[in-house]
């Protein structure tokens, strides 16, 4: 065998090596974004059950927050900025995971739950009233997302209309059917 047909043996086992080495690290690359996903989803949870639903542990804060739900403007100002500190931190949360969606580094099925909850929270009376006058603290895409989200007849009923606890109805000794 002649010094070229080596060099050409030589070359075709390094390519090959090349090759199968950057399909080992595509694979790689495909785990560790499915990992990075399912660690979003985690996160994202984890950050929904200190924003929006831990407060609600307190009976003091859900009866506040079923007023703020209700009629916005029916509670004081110190009231107004307890219950906004929940909406706002929650939709920070929302805005950031549309941005993360928007990257491409998000699934999109997060971003539909995220959407489906923040059009059913954001259609109760109160929050809509919160949205209106709080809305310019977001990004102009969440925005113009959340504005659509809610003008499409795809948008899920009001989260009161689901969960009637979020507005505490007149009969609070009602219960679900």
């Amino acid at each position: 065998m002649s010094w070229d047909a080596i060099g050409a043996v030589g070359e075709l086992l390094g390519a090959t090596a090349v090759l199968v080495t950057l399909i080992y690290l595509a694979v790689q690359v495909r785990q560790a974004n499915s990992a990075g996903q399912r660690e979003s989803f985690r996160g994202y949870v984890s950050e929904l059950n200190n924003r929006l639903l831990e407060p609600q542990r307190d009976p003091e804060f859900v009866e506040l927050f079923q007023r703020a739900n209700r009629d916005w403007n029916s509670i004081s100002l110190r009231d107004q900025a307890v219950v906004s500190s929940v909406y706002s931190s929650y939709l920070f949360v929302c805005d950031e995971v549309f941005a993360l969606r928007e990257s491409g580094d998000l699934d999109p099925a997060l971003q539909y739950q995220a959407d489906q909850a923040v059009a059913a929270i954001l259609q109760m009376p109160g929050p809509a009233v919160w949205w209106e006058h709080g809305c310019s603290f977001y990004s102009p895409s969440f925005r113009d997302h959340v504005d659509q989200l809610l003008a499409s007849e795809d948008c899920p009923p009001p989260m009161h209309h689901t969960l009637p606890w979020y507005m505490g109805e007149a009969d609070e000794t009602e219960k679900l059917p």
